[in-house]
């Protein structure tokens, strides 16, 4: 088929008109949603994921350890972008790295229309491709958030495209491909589930469409290895650093296989089967779930290697694997389906809550997953029959690869992010048959004639339906999820900025829709307890410690309701009971360390203070304890030099310990063993 009779070709739209019109759009998109999302109660709270990459980042511009924050656990690339933003502007760097992952999704939607343009050799494709990109939802949702997915999708989309910007025939092929095995090793650390994306570049080469010789061939790609494998190198010297040990990769992959694939799995929610405690500082609780269960299983004690850890795990999802093969085919059929399906499964926020309650934006955006899929199906066609085939394989492999690594975990909105673009690229072509179709059709019914640029037939079009209608129906009756987490996250993001009613309104809603939610009591106990309805708080606080025993933190709570209704016995043993289950939550130990200061326990207070610091307690309440023993040992200058620097933290909170700890107590000692006797101190 001539230039002449391909319609709307390269030539009649060029390049850079092309990457205007797109760029433009994805901008004004991106303009109106990011105006939404900054009068969202969200908007620089990070929560869950975004709380573990923010805490990160902050701990790097500060210069600070991150070897237990981040044992060798996860990537790096993300957090350490974030804290050299957090570096240049401190006060603004929430709102300038959502910004700056705006505008990685405004050239992601350049590269698809570039990338689609030149698969079809048209502009319209591209046209097709760069506005499907532009409107599509969950790419511009997770844009917003927090979190690594459009930095790493950006780079899928540089490593999608780089290759085929030459046909290995050229002299500059090697260099090409080396680039690309660059980006390839760039991406990995923020995602080490691309890499199976390497093993598309041999079947690439071995295939030939290009016509050049082997030894070309073969050095493009040994090219593209020796960047990939060079980057990983280079990235494991820095995080040696970082870690205090060398690791190739971050070793998070075990424990995510096995929550991903354990028996009861449902291929979409990790869940843990146990809730791990911890200590005062953030962590990320399915690593230290991962290190518990380690430790336990093999008689490790820390420090521990992480790669051992996750080695552990591996070990423990396969041996379950091979004793029930049956279970897993089922688990990977239904993966499938999941992957497939045009719902957004939520993997911390909820795409569909966000759309719902907060923007404007998303609601109206019309592309959704089951649309992409239909129009890539018939661009796919379209391509093998009148496009740049080797392009399309280069995409449909990438496609396979990515899509496997996926299936291989668990299944969510947040992971399926990185194949919109390439799916993008073929739903371009899909698009632009749709639309030279309709044209054509107009010019005939008027008696002009017809110049079809990109044509699919019939049967085309009826596989796209079969796979939209697979797409859009829920075949496996997954129960449609209760925002009750969206209200807690949003509850905790109100509590953050201070609007304590809001908190507690968005809290009771979670409660009443999920009444089982530990988390929710607790929240809502928490924020009772700071609007002073002592009743309520212990009501609910209550009902948590008996839904979630094991939590030192409800209990740590509980103590400070009961304290407050001058119940000290009772607050005591919440206070012990606290210790026992978190021997690293200092913040219970400082609480026993006032009230037994209160009865006159000196020898006892004092060795829950030690203890409290000893676990790199900094806070104002531990500095108080402090003053008072001081004082109660007759050392007054020191106890009030104490004080003093406490007032300068924080004197409301130091008045009013002073203010309690001037009014004496008697303490009934209900139980035989004492947190010494326990082994806290």
């Amino acid at each position: 088929m001539s230039s002449q009779e391909r319609g709307l070709s390269a030539a009649e739209l060029s390049p850079e008109r092309l990457l205007l019109w797109v760029g433009t759009l994805a901008l004004i998109v991106r303009f109106a949603f990011f105006s939404e999302m900054i009068q969202s109660a969200f908007f620089g709270v990070p929560i869950l994921d975004e709380a573990f990459y923010d805490t990160v980042a902050r701990a790097l511009a500060a210069g600070q350890s991150i070897s237990e924050l981040n044992p060798a656990f996860r990537p790096m690339l993300y957090p350490a972008l974030l804290a050299v933003i957090y570096q240049i502007v401190p006060d603004w760097g929430f709102a300038l790295a959502i910004l700056m992952q705006h505008a990685m999704g405004i050239v992601t939607s350049m590269l698809v229309a570039m990338l689609a343009r030149r698969l079809f050799g048209s502009s319209i494709a591209g046209l097709w491709a760069g506005v499907l990109y532009a409107l599509a939802g969950p790419p511009l949702y997770f844009e917003s958030q927090l979190l690594n997915t459009a930095l790493f999708t950006l780079l899928a989309a540089i490593f999608l495209t780089l290759p085929t910007v030459d046909r290995l025939g050229l002299p500059a092929g090697w260099r090409v491909w080396g680039l690309a095995g660059l980006v390839l090793g760039v991406a990995a650390q923020a995602r080490p589930n691309v890499l199976p994306a390497l093993l598309i570049g041999l079947p690439m080469v071995l295939w030939n469409p290009w016509k050049a010789p082997l030894p070309r061939r073969l050095g493009a790609y040994g090219a593209m290895l020796v960047g990939t494998v060079g980057i990983l190198v280079l990235a494991a010297l820095w995080h040696s650093h970082h870690f205090g040990h060398f690791h190739l990769l971050p070793t998070s992959g075990g424990v995510n296989f096995y929550l991903g694939n354990k028996a009861g799995a449902d291929g979409m929610i990790p869940r843990q089967d146990r809730h791990a405690a911890y200590g005062d500082g953030y962590r990320d609780s399915v690593q230290v779930f991962s290190e518990q269960v380690f430790m336990e299983e093999t008689g490790s004690t820390p420090p521990l290697d992480p790669g051992a850890v996750s080695r552990f795990w591996y070990r423990k999802t396969v041996r379950e694997a091979l004793g029930d093969p049956l279970r897993v085919l089922k688990l990977m059929g239904r993966k499938t389906l999941l992957l497939l399906w045009n719902h957004e499964i939520p993997n911390n926020k909820s795409y569909q809550f966000m759309a719902t309650e907060a923007s404007r934006v998303l609601r109206l955006l019309p592309v959704r997953f089951a649309l992409l899929l239909a129009l890539a199906l018939v661009g796919g066609w379209v391509a093998w029959n009148q496009g740049d085939r080797p392009g399309l394989v280069w995409l449909l492999l990438f496609i396979a690869t990515y899509a496997g690594g996926i299936l291989l975990f668990f299944v969510n909105a947040r992971y399926r992010v990185p194949l919109w673009p390439a799916l993008a690229v073929l739903a371009g072509g899909g698009a632009a048959a749709a639309w030279t179709s309709l044209r054509d059709l107009w010019h005939r019914r008027r008696g002009r004639n017809s110049r079809t640029a990109l044509h699919a037939p019939p049967i085309a079009w009826i596989a796209a339906a079969v796979l939209a209608l697979i797409s859009t129906v829920n075949w496996l009756g997954v129960e449609p999820e209760t925002p009750y987490r969206d209200y807690f996250f949003r509850s905790i993001a109100h509590q953050h900025r201070g609007d304590l009613e809001a908190a507690r309104a968005d809290a009771q809603r979670s409660v009443d829709l999920a009444p089982e939610d530990p988390a929710a009591h607790f929240q809502l106990g928490t924020l009772s307890l700071s609007l002073d309805d002592l009743e309520t708080a212990e009501r609910h606080l209550s009902v948590a410690t008996q839904l979630l025993p094991t939590e030192p933190r409800v209990l740590n709570n509980l103590g400070i309701v009961l304290e407050k209704q001058k119940e000290y016995s009772r607050a005591f043993l919440a206070y012990v009971r606290a210790t026992e289950l978190g021997p690293d939550f200092s913040a219970a130990w400082v609480n026993l360390a006032l009230l037994e200061l209160r009865a006159g326990e000196v020898r006892r207070a004092a060795k829950k203070i030690q203890h409290a610091e000893s676990l790199g307690d900094r806070s104002v309440p531990l500095q108080c304890a402090r003053a008072f023993l001081e004082i109660k040992r007759g050392r007054l200058e020191i106890g009030q030099a104490i004080l003093a620097g406490a007032m300068k933290r924080d004197q409301e909170l130091t008045q009013r310990l002073v203010d309690e700890h001037r009014k004496p107590l008697v303490l009934e000692r209900k139980r035989n063993n004492s947190p010494e006797d326990a082994g806290g101190s």
